[in-house]
């Protein structure tokens, strides 16, 4: 993005769309699902310190935000309806599909790359 942000992951209409990871151009992240470009349910955010939390969104708003250690240790949140193990098996897919957009993306410019070094042969 023309911000710095970088998105790896699902997109539908030019939009995030699906489950993916959301890199800030400020060091935070978002592992989780968006809808048509908006934060939906939830997702698994990390702070610039490294301190991480559990929270979920509607629709762009906050619904709950939880300290991750918490959710752990309780085994799910406490303000929302959110066990721990299905927390993180999102954000294991988010990664998943962030790691394989990434591969493909490296896959498109090397061979970008290449198409582009035997055009200048020919020329």
């Amino acid at each position: 993005f023309a911000n710095g942000d970088k998105h790896c992951g699902e997109y539908k209409d030019d939009r995030v769309h699906g489950v993916g990871v959301y890199y800030f151009a400020n060091g935070q992240v978002y592992e989780g699902r968006w809808v048509s470009g908006k934060k939906s349910g939830p997702l698994l955010y990390t702070v610039e310190t490294g301190q991480c939390f559990a929270a979920e969104f509607s629709d762009r708003d906050l619904l709950w935000c939880e300290r991750l250690d918490d959710v752990a240790v309780a085994g799910k949140t406490t303000k929302g309806d959110c066990a721990y193990d299905d927390l993180m098996a999102l954000v294991t897919a988010a990664r998943q599909m962030a790691a394989d957009a990434g591969t493909q993306a490296e896959q498109y410019w090397a061979k970008d790359g290449e198409m582009q070094r035997q055009e200048a042969e020919v020329s």
